[in-house]
């Protein structure tokens, strides 16, 4: 039986990516070939600290994607100053975070059969990653610092999370390969 949440009422893609874009530039003050952070009491730093985007980009579009399912909010958000940002341990929270709901979104769809159940939340979480990172993509794309070390840590946390998922949904075949 097909579970079917409530309309979406995000708004677009564009509209979201401008909105962030333009907070994050507000930090900023473009210089010739310098680029200064203005002090601000947000712990999030594009520049020099991209997963963090990613991060928070994924756990607010998991929030979203899930809230139909689950209430608002149902991920933490929080980003501690000492988090550790790197590839590994950035995939591993978001897939900790969003698979640790599996839970309550089956005791809000009892009609689901378990596997059944599973595949959805998963594919739901996976729509989820896949909109928060190409939403965080596009703002360092903007701030045009979506390069080099730091394209490849994104991608490389992006395929880790695949993995994660993959490994949550079917975790005896990926033990055998």
């Amino acid at each position: 039986m097909a579970v079917t949440p409530p309309a979406n009422p995000s708004s677009s893609l564009h509209g979201k990516v401008k909105v962030n874009s333009l907070i994050i530039k507000q930090q900023f003050e473009i210089k010739e070939n310098n680029i200064s952070i203005k002090q601000k009491s947000n712990p999030l730093n594009a520049v020099s600290e991209p997963l963090k985007l990613i991060y928070q980009a994924a756990i607010d579009e998991l929030n979203e994607r899930l809230a139909p399912y689950l209430g608002e909010d149902a991920l933490q958000k929080g980003l501690g100053a000492n988090i550790d940002v790197s590839p590994e341990a950035t995939a591993h929270r978001i897939v900790s975070l969003s698979t640790s709901m599996l839970s309550r979104f089956m005791d809000s769809n009892p009609q689901m059969e378990d596997q059944a159940a599973k595949e959805k939340f998963v594919s739901i979480i996976r729509d989820g990653v896949m909109q928060g990172f190409s939403e965080a993509r596009e703002i360092l794309k903007g701030l045009q610092v979506l390069e080099g070390d730091i394209a490849a840590n994104i991608d490389k946390t992006f395929e880790l999370v695949q993995k994660g998922l993959d490994n949550f949904l079917s975790p005896s075949e990926i033990a055998e390969e």
